[in-house]
């Protein structure tokens, strides 16, 4: 459910915590891995579109829990390849796309899919006004980056409908795969680029960056830090990430010289030369007052939780989805008792 982007899936840290149970599980037992396996594939998208292989494939990055597993990582990295320098950039929570230019011209848009095969939806990518039709490049040119619904027009747009959607990352979703342009051009999406996949005679990942900046691309804000600096910047940046206009779920790190990622290679299906360091989620304690039954328009029934108001994420909250009736008795939850409110990934 939650590899589908299920918005009544459950939390990115219950996912996190969940894969690396797998993850321990399959390294012990080999013989038991499953072909379908979350660890050995992405799940297909919808059908619906002319189907792309990746000439690289759109592989996924190994995360580490906090920041004493990214530290752990860079010193080992910095001893192995005896170079200490890392491109600090924000983990974006939106869709993968990959972009593909001939001489300037925007070819086609692909979509991540299963990592190795994508949907190409290059009409809908075309109606994203920060993806240029058009760059001052010649030959062949690829890069990659996340379509991200930027939270004031999710909400201006959001407020035009009757039924409301959850979250930017699943607006963005299914407005990406929607059938008609125009409706793509009225989500107002926004597309922001990370990386350059052909087209680049730059040694490092900052250097990719500012060409992709002055290509015309979106770019988000990073830093280029030591082993001895990580920390210092790493700590600014998550104070700065409530300031950003989209989603984001942590910061990527990632080794800064392009040369070294041949040696440091992929381990699974996961690159040596980059980690993702996962934001720990913010929770607090409340009182649960009530929990009302609220019904959807399939008629299912979804009881809420109605607690007293606290403030998480620079938010106030004072309700909560419990799912299903099931879940209320597995927590065991009545009126008056003490409740933990976790916010993670825009999900309460």
């Amino acid at each position: 459910l939650y590899a589908i982007g299920d918005e009544n899936a459950v939390p990115d840290s219950v996912y996190d915590a969940e894969y690396r149970k797998l993850k321990e599980f399959e390294m012990l037992n080999p013989e038991l891995i499953l072909s379908n396996s979350p660890s050995q594939k992405v799940i297909d998208e919808a059908n619906g579109f002319k189907k792309v292989e990746h000439t690289i494939p759109m592989i996924s990055i190994q995360d580490s829990m906090g920041e004493e597993e990214s530290q752990k990582w860079i010193t080992k990295t910095v001893l192995k390849t005896k170079q200490d320098e890392f491109c600090l950039e924000y983990k974006i929570d939106g869709l993968g796309l990959d972009l593909k230019y001939q001489d300037g011209i925007l070819i086609d848009a692909i979509t991540r899919g299963n990592g190795k095969v994508g949907d190409s939806v290059l009409e809908n990518a075309k109606a994203i006004s920060s993806i240029p039709n058009k760059i001052n490049q010649k030959g062949f040119f690829e890069c990659r980056g996340e379509v991200v619904w930027e939270f004031d027009k999710f909400n201006k747009y959001n407020a035009t409908l009757e039924i409301q959607l959850k979250n930017p990352r699943n607006g963005a979703a299914g407005a990406l795969k929607k059938h008609d342009p125009e409706e793509v051009k009225k989500c107002d999406l926004t597309f922001i680029a990370y990386t350059i996949i052909e087209g680049s005679e730059n040694k490092y990942q900052n250097e990719d960056l500012e060409q992709l900046k002055n290509l015309g691309f979106k770019v988000e804000p990073y830093k280029v830090v030591s082993s001895k600096t990580f920390h210092e910047f790493a700590e600014k940046m998550s104070l700065k990430r409530f300031d950003l206009d989209f989603p984001i779920d942590g910061m990527v790190i990632k080794v800064n010289n392009k040369e070294l990622y041949d040696e440091l290679g992929i381990s699974g299906k996961c690159p040596n030369y980059y980690r993702a360091y996962k934001f720990p989620p913010e929770e607090a304690t409340s009182k649960l007052i009530e929990i009302e039954q609220s019904i959807g328009s399939s008629g299912a029934i979804t009881p809420v939780a109605i607690f007293e108001p606290i403030n998480l994420a620079m938010t106030t909250v004072k309700r909560c989805s419990l799912h299903n009736w099931d879940l209320v008795e597995y927590l065991g939850l009545f009126i008056g008792c003490h409740v933990i409110i976790r916010k993670a990934g825009e999900i309460i």
